[in-house]
């Protein structure tokens, strides 16, 4: 069994907030990389059995969003600790009357005990500790009920790390979880029928300008704490530049890869009796 890395303890935690928040308002321009996923995420849930989901890590809203327009009995809480992020999403969800927003982390949810039977993630929990997170989900699901996730997996922007590998040998992508660090930390949460997969797909990029304005509009700047504390300079970015154009194609296109892991885990329908010795 693998152990679920701490990608939290890797972040400067406030300098990833900070961006998240700048990014607030460019992420919804980001539809071509989150639509797809909602979409998958949402082709996987038959019906919610209750009439609230939680929507974990909700960012600016596109999965509420999703999830207002396909189950139109819904109501919808969006869970997010970066308050900038969460007033767009409101906003966007503000006509339907059936969102609620919520400011709290995903290892710290003001909600009660076994009150929740489906929790849905799309691409956010992937930055914080993974255990936390599911511990913390499993504990407001109630006996039965369900979590679905889609994750920002390990085989993204390979080809922008193999790029920045040959210009130093300092951390600058995110070390995102692989499936079977997923699947383990669901069983070691609790979950059962637990199913993990994962899709690859590339995003080609004409400019490498639009590519790290991309990176920004979602927020993901480099804030890992082994990162280069010093302006990266334009010699250095010249040779990054000069790195990825060698991957560009007969097509005049730079591909870059994006792999997501999708999740499923389910909580048995009672919950084991934990005695105490006296």
């Amino acid at each position: 069994m693998r152990v679920a890395r701490d990608s939290e303890s890797e972040l400067v935690r406030s300098h990833f907030c900070q961006n998240l928040s700048k990014a607030a308002h460019s992420h919804r321009r980001m539809g071509f990389f989150y639509q797809p996923v909602v979409e998958a995420l949402i082709s996987r849930i038959d019906h919610p059995s209750g009439e609230m989901v939680v929507d974990l890590g909700c960012r600016s809203g596109w999965m509420s969003k999703g999830l207002i327009s396909h189950f139109p009995d819904v109501r919808v809480v969006g869970v997010e600790g970066v308050v900038e992020m969460l007033r767009v999403a409101r906003d966007e969800n503000f006509e339907s009357g059936r969102f609620t927003p919520l400011a709290a982390l995903p290892q710290q949810l003001p909600l009660a005990d076994n009150s929740v039977d489906l929790v849905v993630s799309a691409l956010s929990i992937c930055h914080h500790s993974l255990a936390s997170a599911l511990k913390e989900v499993e504990r407001v699901i109630a006996p039965g009920g369900q979590f679905l996730a889609a994750f920002v997996a390990r085989g993204t922007l390979v080809e922008l790390a193999s790029a920045w590998s040959r210009v130093d040998d300092c951390s600058h992508i995110h070390p995102f979880s692989g499936l079977e660090e997923v699947g383990d930390a669901l069983v070691e949460a609790g979950f059962v029928n637990s199913v993990a997969d994962r899709a690859h797909w590339k995003v080609e990029y004409s400019e490498l300008e639009t590519l790290f304005s991309d990176l920004r509009a979602l927020g993901e700047t480099n804030v890992l704490t082994q990162r280069r504390r010093t302006l990266t300079g334009k010699r250095r970015f010249d040779r990054l530049r000069s790195a990825l154009e060698l991957s560009r194609g007969s097509d005049g296109k730079i591909p870059i890869s994006l792999e997501v892991i999708y999740a499923f885990g389910q909580l048995p329908p009672s919950r084991p009796v934990e005695f105490e010795r006296s």
